[in-house]
């Protein structure tokens, strides 16, 4: 992957719908100095003064605001690579309520740099994350140039209502109350996927071939319901860069990453949503590719395709696995799995693996018949390099 000030976001999902991290973190390819990245992590602590809180998620099923006295953890690491540290930084909680909402850290090797922003993400959301992370980038360009920043005015904002919400007890995630069982919940281990420009390039421009928009493939993503190795609930986030046309002033790149939880609890960046409200967003994406064939029903056998994992081909032996409004198809391509839910007659899902966990994606809608469904999916996993993670 060229060098390029990368933005993605990773989100971190537990099985029973328990907390977990949010991290966004970009590639940096001009100079940063520590004492430069520590004062633009102190600017963020007066522009957001709850970043310094925690959470105390032991008395009873609503968490409370707990101030801790302490700035966030900033460190600068090295080390076996930036897939090794997103698998840390994803899978270590909080320690709650000793440790503030924030850490940072800046990830640099011999060939590349990274700057990770991780949150609490019992408080924090898609929307404030972003916003905290522009906010800190921009400061540190400032900074770094030997600029002088403006004043500092305690941040006011709608996009930061659950970070600088209202003093006293909250409610997590935006309404969603968790038992204290439940917050301690860490058996889940996410891994992240990250897919490189050009491997997505030719993903956006397959699957817009069969009529499928952009922001189809982005909310595709985010509905995406997965199972982990060993067969049981499970999460796994996945980013890749996809066009966000400049919005960030202070990083050089036009692409931003989405991420991927599981159908119990589903985030889309700028707002939170249930997987049926997800579906019913993307209707008008796939029905106009749907427009001249006929309307089909979820029992039709031929959309689904029998799993095999040691076949090095598509197999067209038709299995159907049905429960409420998830219909499941899977396919092995060239080695690996494809198992795929979709919802409705409006989306599926996907995902791999084989042996190791690894992951992949395609968009069939329902009522598109079932040899160009077919011809959607194996010319999108034509397109993907499938990444295996191991813990």
């Amino acid at each position: 992957m060229r060098p390029l000030n990368q933005l993605e976001s990773v989100f971190r999902v537990c099985d029973r719908a328990a907390p977990f991290n949010f991290v966004v973190f970009a590639q940096i390819s001009g100079p940063m100095g520590m004492k430069a990245l520590q004062a633009a992590c102190l600017t963020q602590l007066e522009r957001f003064p709850r970043l310094t809180y925690s959470i105390d998620d032991g008395h009873g099923p609503v968490a409370a605001w707990v101030p801790t006295g302490r700035q966030p953890k900033v460190e600068m690491v090295g080390g076996p690579g930036l897939q090794a540290h997103l698998n840390q930084v994803l899978n270590s909680p909080f320690e709650c309520p000793d440790e503030p909402l924030m850490r940072v850290r800046w990830y640099k090797s011999d060939h590349e740099q990274y700057l990770l922003l991780s949150l609490n993400h019992t408080v924090a959301d898609g929307r404030s994350g972003l916003r905290l992370f522009e906010s800190l980038v921009s400061d540190l360009g400032t900074i770094q140039a030997g600029g002088a920043l403006g004043p500092i005015v305690p941040v006011d904002d709608p996009f930061f209502d659950s970070i600088e919400g209202p003093k006293g007890r909250i409610s997590p995630m935006g309404g969603r109350q968790f038992e204290s069982a439940q917050v301690q919940d860490r058996r889940t281990v996410v891994m992240p996927i990250l897919f490189d420009e050009a491997t997505t390039q030719k993903l956006v421009e397959k699957t817009r071939r069969f009529g499928v928009s952009m922001s189809g493939l982005i909310a595709a993503c985010h509905g995406m319901s997965v199972m982990d190795v060993l067969g049981g609930p499970g999460a796994v986030s996945m980013s890749f860069p996809v066009d966000w046309r400049g919005r960030l002033p202070g990083l050089d790149s036009d692409y931003f990453g989405v991420a991927v939880g599981n159908a119990k609890l589903l985030y889309r960046l700028g707002y939170k949503e249930d997987i049926w409200a997800l579906t019913r967003r993307l209707s008008g994406d796939l029905k106009r590719v749907s427009a001249s064939a006929p309307p089909r029903t979820v029992d039709i056998d031929p959309m689904t395709i029998y799993q095999s994992r040691s076949s090095a081909a598509v197999s067209n032996v038709g299995k159907v696995s049905w429960s409420g409004r998830e219909q499941g198809i899977s396919v092995s391509h060239l080695g690996f799995a494809v198992s795929c839910s979709y919802f409705g007659d409006h989306i599926l899902t996907a995902t791999t693996h084989n042996g190791q966990l690894q992951m992949t994606y395609c968009v069939v809608p329902e009522a598109i018949p079932a040899d160009k469904a077919q011809a959607i999916i194996s010319d999108t996993v034509d397109a993907l390099k499938v990444i295996a993670v191991t813990p």
